[in-house]
């Protein structure tokens, strides 16, 4: 099967239910078609088997973190990359192991699944602006940043995250560290990819992104339009007309309405079909 299908086939239960790195990986493998999964996988687990060579039968969460970190930044050096952020690479999980390289939401992945391997309660966040994992109990809430060197995250530190990426007019509340699905976690990693690929006018690729975040949530709206819009981009005007209907059903009164009834008309106009 193509790395399409396959992907289909690993999320299409309703659930979260599914291996989130092998489904980060498939979404790899459509632009690096000889990509062998199976390799990638292993060397996520050759770092689980290292972290957990050193944890003892009482280590608690901060040791285990420790532990994860040491592994993660400090010996195989996983590191944000700063200085190249919107490169697609740091957006593939076999990438950001080959490369150590990444940006939040793929430097998270690979915490959440080497956690998952050695048994750790490790939750994804899909902070705003920044994604984050935590480790949470009865006891405490343990905020870590994967991308800035694994560091632990206070209450001062996340709204200095958020003024960053706000300006200061997003205020912290514990609300927002609620837990990401692996799905909605997925969805927003191909929203990444297709941000990029919109920013180089690679209509193809964005168009690819598109139709695998529907894959992961088919009816979501803003989605449906693009990928109408990027049909029509890609000069494949019946099949935009079809997809933009479909969206104006759905969205009768949607605030693009007029705009996306005059790209309908334009296209029909073009293949010659008749209202």
């Amino acid at each position: 099967m193509t790395a399409r299908a396959n992907f289909r086939e690993l999320i299409e239960s309703p659930g979260d239910d599914f291996e989130l790195d092998r489904a980060a990986l498939l979404i790899a493998a459509e632009e690096y078609p000889t990509l062998c999964v199976e390799s990638y996988l292993k060397k996520i687990d050759r770092l689980a088997e290292r972290v957990d060579s050193r944890l003892y039968g009482d280590a608690g969460p901060h040791e285990t973190l420790t532990r994860m970190t040491q592994v993660l930044v400090e010996e195989e050096g996983f590191s944000g990359n700063a200085s190249q952020y919107h490169d697609p690479r740091n957006s593939f999980l076999n990438e950001v192991l080959d490369r150590h390289l990444g940006i939040p939401i793929t430097l998270s992945t690979l915490y959440l699944e080497v956690a998952r391997r050695i048994g750790f309660n490790l939750q994804a966040v899909g902070y705003p602006g920044h994604f984050l994992v935590k480790h949470a109990s009865s006891e405490e809430e343990i905020v870590v940043d994967p991308f800035h060197g694994g560091s632990v995250l206070g209450p001062e530190e996340l709204q200095s995250r958020l003024n960053t990426s706000f300006g200061g007019r997003v205020q912290h509340e514990p609300k927002l560290l609620r837990p990401t699905s692996r799905r909605m976690l997925l969805f927003r990693m191909l929203g990444n990819l297709k941000s990029i690929y919109l920013r180089e006018r690679d209509s193809g690729r964005a168009l690819a992104a598109v139709e695998r975040m529907l894959l992961l949530a088919p009816n979501t709206l803003g989605e449906l339009r693009d990928r109408g819009v990027l049909l029509a981009r890609l000069d494949r005007p019946l099949e935009a007309v079809r997809e933009l209907s479909q969206y104006r059903q759905s969205a009768p009164d949607a605030p693009d309405a007029d705009d996306v009834d005059l790209l309908i008309e334009q296209l029909k106009t073009k293949i010659g079909m008749s209202n």
